[in-house]
């Protein structure tokens, strides 16, 4: 799940570790 890439693109899920173990 990517809900939150186009929700903050500046999040950058792939370098925020926290948001990747949440979407993945």
């Amino acid at each position: 799940m990517r809900a939150l890439y186009w929700f903050r693109e500046d999040l950058r899920l792939e370098d925020n570790p926290a948001l990747t173990a949440l979407c993945a």
